[in-house]
This record gives structure tokens, sequence and C-alpha cells, in this order.
């Protein structure tokens, strides 16, 4: 034990003294230019302090400095605009309302000019109150009882949500470089119900079709093949930039020029995003994230709430963006001014959105009766989807409706096809593309519509 305690009193106090001793020796040795910094070993040898070495994710001292930061170098102001929105629990339930009194059941039907006076009374009184009116409009009470009960798809109406309307918000955020970003909580129309979020924003820039730069920007994310360069700029024509911010999604947040989420738990394609451009460039992630208060580990987001300092991980992470608007705003302001955030956005939605280049199998019962054998169809989806039009289709359906929803659909669609026309190879299944692509655009009237735009080759005629 005696000859452990000297060992180990050499390798602390002993040598320590002996380190502060030769430290003068040190100091005149070092070059008139400035000293060199000192690896750990010879720093702890000296008798300093080891310098920090930034870890894996943010920590309790960073987060200290980052409040500090936003409180003496950025601003953030909330204002209320003075305008109304309905909110969406009670424009949802005025739907089913309307529904009803356009086409009201028999028995009913004399009631219905009374019932929409009484909703014109409900909804103008409750603005008045809020906007706070010398004369109110008149109380119409609550709602008829009798209207209440009605059935709506099998269910009652019922009451009308507490809250029908409620104040748009402006937020103005300041970060510490300097850089202004402005939000509005009502950025949608309320008919959108997949953006529930009455507190979200949504801003989204510069599509980046309409970018100047946007070929030098393909070169650095390494997409150098004409075609799927071409594709992914049909695709982003309806979407918005690289700066795209949207926190309406119910418990997600959605950032860049194709949708990468969150997700509720903060382990969606949006952290794997921010982790490629943090191993691409760690530096440029540093100050357009990190040192603002938004990082990433190996799994989730993690984020320093500017306020009080704290750390966030995971689903509390993801809230806290959706809620405070500086770190939402930390997402455009990346959009707009750090290249190695654009590239990283390219390079994924390449990786997870452009199908054509990935694999596929299905198995089809080909024939019929006794004759009837099961095939194996496999290749890639470019193997079938030949033409622009078809990767276009398949690539925006993924966007649109999920990477699941696109291959399931493709799927389905080739089956149809090899059934009706008895097909038995990949080759075969390829001449019929042109009824194949049809199935894969995306519904809606905004959504791209492949087989009308000339810009895009279409597939061949059906043999």
């Amino acid at each position: 034990m005696e000859v452990l305690n000297r060992i180990l009193s050499r390798f602390t106090g002993g040598w320590r003294g002996r380190a502060s001793a030769l430290a003068p020796t040190v100091a005149r040795l070092t070059p008139a230019s400035g000293p060199r910094p000192l690896n750990p070993v010879a720093q702890a040898f000296l008798g300093g302090e080891v310098p920090k070495v930034k870890g894996e994710a943010l920590d309790e001292d960073e987060a200290c400095l980052i409040r500090e930061r936003w409180k003496d170098q950025g601003a953030y102001a909330v204002s209320n605009t003075g305008k109304l929105r309905m909110t969406r629990k009670h424009f949802w339930w005025r739907q089913r309302v309307e529904a009803l009194l356009v086409l009201p059941p028999k028995t009913v039907k004399d009631k219905v000019e009374a019932w929409r006076r009484w909703l014109g009374e409900y909804e103008a009184h409750a603005q008045g109150r809020l906007l706070k009116y010398a004369e109110l409009p008149k109380d119409p009470g609550p709602i008829p009882s009798e209207l209440a009960l009605q059935l709506f798809q099998s269910e009652p109406l019922g009451e009308p949500p507490l809250i029908a309307f409620r104040f748009i918000f402006s937020y103005q955020v300041t970060l510490p470089d300097g850089s202004q970003v402005t939000f509005r909580d009502d950025p949608v129309q309320l008919d959108d119900k997949y953006l529930v979020q009455e507190s979200g924003v949504i801003k989204t820039g510069l599509p980046i079709c309409g970018r100047a730069d946007v070929d030098e920007l393909f070169d650095s994310a390494g997409i150098t093949d004409a075609t799927e360069r071409k594709v992914m700029k049909k695709v982003a024509e309806g979407l918005g930039g690289f700066e795209t911010i949207n926190t309406c999604d119910p418990g997600c947040v959605c950032a860049g020029f194709v949708p990468l989420i969150s997700g509720e738990s903060g382990e969606g394609s949006l952290a794997q995003l921010l982790r490629s451009m943090k191993a691409a460039n760690p530096s440029e992630f540093d100050v357009c994230f990190r040192s603002l208060g938004l990082d990433v580990d190996k799994q989730a987001l993690r984020v320093v709430q500017p306020d009080s300092g704290k750390l966030l991980r995971g689903r509390e992470a993801v809230c806290a963006i959706v809620e405070d608007k500086r770190l939402a705003a930390l997402f455009y302001n990346a959009g707009k001014k750090s290249r190695a955030y654009q590239v990283a956005q390219l390079r994924l939605a390449r990786e997870l959105y452009y199908l054509a280049p990935q694999d596929f199998t299905l198995k089809a019962l080909v024939g019929s009766g006794d004759k009837a054998v099961w095939v194996t169809f496999s290749g890639k989806y470019g193997d079938v989807l030949r033409s622009e039009a078809g990767k276009a289709a398949l690539m925006d359906r993924a966007v649109q409706r999920g990477v699941g929803n696109a291959r399931q659909t493709f799927k389905e669609a080739c089956l149809t096809v090899i059934q009706e026309k008895g097909l038995s190879s990949v080759e075969a299944l390829a001449r019929y593309e042109v009824l194949i692509t049809p199935v894969l655009q995306s519904p809606g009237k905004d959504r791209l519509r492949v087989l009308e735009d000339k810009d895009l080759s279409q597939p061949a005629a059906m043999p």
C-alpha cells in the first residue's frame, strides 16, 4: 500500500508541483507570435485545466452560454395583431352544422332558418366579446337543444367548442447575428385539416427551381445525373425553398424544400438531416444551430429553451420548437444562408424520396385455373418507370403521401396490369408504364400533373 501511495503521489501532487515550477521556463520559450495550443495531456501536466471539447450533444455549460447569448444579443417580440381567426375546433364543428343545414332531415326543415340565425348571432357575439365592443352584439344564448341532438355522420352535433375565435399573433425574432425573421400564426386556410397547431407557423422561401445557383448546389450534393436533377426540380416546383419551416402539423416540425419531419419524438428525418449536416460541416452546423440552442444526438433532436436555458430532448424539444419561434427561426435562417444545410437537404431528399434507383419486389399470380403460377417480379422502380413523367409521379407521391404509400401504390398498379395482361417479366411490364403512371399521380388539384407536363418525357404508347 505504501508503494502504491508513493506512485499516486508521483503522478499527482509531486509532478503538479514540478509543473508549476517549470511554467516560467515554458513561458520564456513561447514564440512572440503567441502561445501554441497545448494538447490536453501537456496542459494537465503543467497544472492547467484540460480544454473543454464539445461532446456529442449540448450540455449544461453550453446551455448557460446559449441562454446568455440570446439574452444579450437576440430579441423576441410577440404582439397581438388585433385581428381574429376562427379556432380550428370551432371551424370543424361549424362545418358539420352547415352540412346539416344545407340538407336537413324533413322533420326539422322548418327550423333551419332559426338555427342559421342563432349560429350567426352566436359567432358575432363571440367576436364582439374578444374585441371588447362597447355595445356587444346580441347574445343568442346556448345552442338550441334540438340542434345539438341532430345527427351528422351518425354522431350528434353537440355543443360548440368553448372558444370560437382567437387573436392572431405576430412574432418578431432577432437572432444574435442580427438576422430578423417574422412569423404570424395564421398561415393556412382553415379547411386544411392536416395543419392543426393553433400557434404553429409556416414560412416557405424561394422554391429551389427559382434559384440561380441550384445547379451548383446539385454539384456539391453529388447529384450529377440529368434525369435525377430534372425530376427533383419538377417535384420541387410546387413546394417551398430550403428555408421552409412548418410547425403547424400535429405534434411535429417540418423543414426543408421537401418535408423532412421531426416526428412527435424528434427522431424523424429532420434529425437525420441535421446529423448529416453536422457530420459534413460541423463548424457551419455550430454557427447555424448548436451555438444558438438546437442540436441533434444519435437518436433525436435536442434544444436549449432560450429564456430558461433548460435542456430538452425528443418530444419536449419538438414542442419547444413549435412554441418558441426563436428556435423555428433557426431553420429559416439556415435555409437562407447555409450552403451546408442546403446541400444536406438535396442529398437526403434524393435518398428518401427519389425512388427510381431503389429496388422493388412483388409476387403475382399469372395465368388462370390450373395453369396459374406465382411469378416474382424484381428490379428497380426505374426499370418500369422509364419516362421522366413516371419517375416524377413516383417521387411526388412519396413526398406528398409518404414513401410507404408510394411503394404500395406502385405495386398495386403493377399487379393490376400484370394480371390483366398476363405478363411474366419486368421488361414486359415496362411496356405498360402508360397505365401505371396515372395511378401514381398524387391526388389533389394543386398536385403535380406529370402527364400534362410538356417539359417531361412521357411513357411510351401501349403496345
